[in-house]
């Protein structure tokens, strides 16, 4: 099943494409990460799907139904954090979600099952000028469970966050997405927490989609490589097709060459002394997510 279907979501601001006609799919159980720099366009997008910003142009399909013909169905599915809710300092966590409970229309929630499985039950009575960030963060996501949503949205939920507290919600988001499928869509700068969970990425870049690919697929292209900087680059480059024409490679600037087959780094620096021109620096890299998003937008601009 579809739980979100863009079809050239597009969002104009005057003169400037904050969305430029991206096209994604997040099915039933996806977690989905939505990747880009600031200015990306990723918090509009999120806007728009969350009913805050309305589209230029472009569809969007929530649950199999047009948005627009289904908007109060389709948001007592959902829950999100995209601008987070205003905690009231004076009022308890308890209180708080019984606040919010009503502003959402819901009518019957279990407050202490919410609270325990957002790891917060133990501050149930304590008033919310209390909490540490974490917790303000955990009572934000409770707020987001009220209606028991499907399908939840969340814009950098992790900002802020110290090391303990980022395990602990990246915990919270595996733990609702194994036991009650929940499907997640967020936006995070951290790429090395989206790589931990997300089963499907997208990469946004100036409004547009560069690229959708699933967990599996990314993982194939991940490749590890040996990283090498060279005093001649076009004569390491020349000397590399000739010993080893089945060899993959790229060469990047300040002379780095890439290699990304299985190649010995000593036979590397035998090529190098049999042929009398040195290797500045030699090392093997595990590519990461960071990396790959960074050579797609380096393709993108040269395409």
């Amino acid at each position: 099943m579809l739980v979100l279907e863009t079809k050239n979501l597009t969002k104009k601001y005057k003169d400037t494409l904050a969305v430029d006609n991206v096209n994604i799919t997040v099915e039933k159980g996806d977690i989905y990460a939505l990747i880009g720099d600031n200015g990306a366009g990723k918090s509009t997008f999120l806007k728009m799907i969350c009913n805050l910003v309305f589209p230029t142009s472009g569809e969007i399909f929530l649950f199999e139904k047009e948005y627009k013909q289904n908007v109060n169905d389709c948001l007592k599915k959902m829950g999100a954090l995209i601008e987070h809710p205003a905690l009231i300092n004076n009022m308890t966590v308890e209180k708080l979600l019984q606040y919010y409970a009503y502003q959402k229309g819901v009518v019957e929630f279990n407050c202490d099952e919410i609270l325990e499985i957002t790891n917060i039950l133990h501050k149930k009575k304590t008033k919310c000028k209390k909490l540490s960030m974490g917790q303000r963060q955990r009572v934000s996501l409770a707020i987001s469970l009220l209606s028991d949503p499907e399908f939840i949205i969340f814009d950098e939920p992790i900002n802020g966050l110290d090391p303990d507290g980022i395990i602990k919600f990246r915990n919270l988001i595996l733990k609702l997405n194994r036991q009650r499928n929940t499907t997640f869509l967020i936006s995070s700068h951290i790429l090395s927490e989206l790589e931990k969970i997300a089963t499907k990425f997208a990469f946004l870049d100036n409004g547009l989609l560069i690229e959708e690919i699933k967990e599996d697929d990314l993982r194939k292209k991940l490749h590890k490589y040996i990283s090498i900087k060279v005093e001649n680059v076009e004569l390491f480059s020349s000397l590399i097709d000739k010993e080893f024409p089945e060899v993959l490679y790229k060469v990047y600037p300040d002379n780095q060459i890439r290699i990304f087959d299985k190649v010995e780094t000593k036979s590397l620096i035998e090529l190098s002394n049999k042929y009398e021109t040195s290797i500045l620096e030699v090392k093997k890299v595990d590519s990461d997510l960071e990396n790959y998003f960074m050579n797609l937008k380096r393709g993108a601009k040269n395409a």
